[in-house]
């Protein structure tokens, strides 16, 4: 929440409005807010759910301080759409995008070695970029699985198995050059300021939602691929009919997504392997 309140406030300082106090802001200032997000998602270089999300903050610190009039509903603001969708019906994945992942993951390693170890653990085990990043291997490899504890989504920690090669050469190599209570954030850099660089490199190797692929799309195709391999069917994102077919065991497949995913609602599947419609 914190670093969604720091962002919005710097977009609407970046319109040219200097807002010094937080009750400087003003209806302009929103109303130029939303007008900049709609461009952006017109440009394909912000997703509805992160403008949702945004404005949704906003709206809750304004409340606090007794400005609890300033934000409309989404539904007021004609050029932003109502409702943001948790389904996914176009697939992210690289793969499917005829993207070559060691390839452009190798682009990467030229200008940083952590930030491509980052993506490989995002492709190999799902994880979340603030997750790759804040991974201290040393303590999160138990061997026969991974316990992830530093920046998952809401502090819920959780297991994912080391089942393949691949995983476990990872860590090792990992683990070789990274400190035994170390992240990839090297020591004596913040997170904010690696994270940011991490994005910037990513943008100069053309892994950016402008250009239609986020380090994000590594974790749909490995959840995508867990899903056919615990289920033997393909997701319904990618054409399959096991929801239909066999309910109970795209069920199961669907809450282990979930849960491989950090989250604990099967429901939650649907915006990684699509829905049930």
């Amino acid at each position: 929440r914190r670093e969604n309140l720091f962002k919005t406030i710097n977009d609407i300082r970046e319109l040219g409005f200097r807002i010094e106090n937080l009750y400087n802001i003003k209806t302009k200032h929103i109303t130029a807010l939303v007008n900049h997000y709609a461009d952006l998602l017109q440009q394909g270089q912000i997703a509805v759910n992160t403008i949702h999300n945004r404005l949704s903050h906003l709206n809750s610190l304004l409340r606090w301080i007794g400005q609890d009039k300033m934000i409309k509903s989404i539904s007021s603001y004609h050029n932003l759409p109502a409702k943001r969708s948790k389904v996914a019906h176009v697939s992210k994945a690289w793969a499917d995008q005829k993207i070559d992942s060691i390839k452009l993951i190798e682009q990467v390693r030229l200008k940083n070695e952590r930030f491509a170890d980052a993506l490989c653990l995002q492709k190999a085990f799902g994880l979340r970029s603030k997750e790759s990043l804040l991974l201290k291997p040393h303590l999160a490899d138990k061997g026969n699985y991974l316990y992830l504890t530093h920046g998952t989504k809401g502090g819920r920690d959780r297991v994912i198995p080391i089942e393949t090669q691949e995983q476990r050469q990872l860590l090792d190599k990992l683990k070789a050059y990274i400190g035994k209570n170390a992240s990839l954030v090297p020591t004596g850099i913040k997170y904010v300021n690696f994270r940011r660089s991490y994005y910037r490199t990513l943008k100069q190797c053309g892994i950016c939602r402008a250009d239609g692929i986020t380090a994000h799309g590594l974790r749909h195709e490995h959840l995508n691929n867990l899903y056919e391999q615990v289920t033997g069917s393909k997701s319904s994102l990618h054409g399959g009919n096991l929801h239909k077919d066999n309910p109970e065991l795209d069920s199961y497949g669907r809450n282990l997504v979930a849960e491989r995913a950090g989250h604990s609602r099967e429901a939650i599947a649907a915006a990684y392997i699509g829905g049930k419609r």
